[in-house]
């Protein structure tokens, strides 16, 4: 059975994703204003990539060799976290 904090990691990991679409929800902010409160949960990893150079290639890089290539790491997390770096890049491309 899987732990309640890998089930919690692994839900936060898509967030990340959620950090990139959101600039696809402009015309959904402007006639929704109240939808503007789905932007909460992402100004931080949004505040990160932001700030740092080459900020997105080092959470890329985080995530990928940090999280999803470590064998120590539970399995579902690794998966997660892989499936939301696929995700992320095709709302990139």
């Amino acid at each position: 059975m899987i732990a309640i904090w890998q089930r919690l990691v692994c839900s936060l990991i898509y967030i990340v994703p959620w950090a990139d679409a959101l600039q696809y929800g402009n015309h959904l902010y402007y006639n929704f204003p109240i939808s503007k409160l789905l932007i909460f949960p992402a100004i931080p990893i949004i505040f990160v990539k932001n700030s740092l150079p080459l900020g997105s290639l080092l959470f890329f890089l985080f995530l990928f060799l940090g999280i999803a290539r470590n064998q120590q790491i539970p399995y579902f997390l690794r998966f997660n976290t892989m499936q939301a770096i696929l995700i992320n890049l095709i709302l990139i491309i």
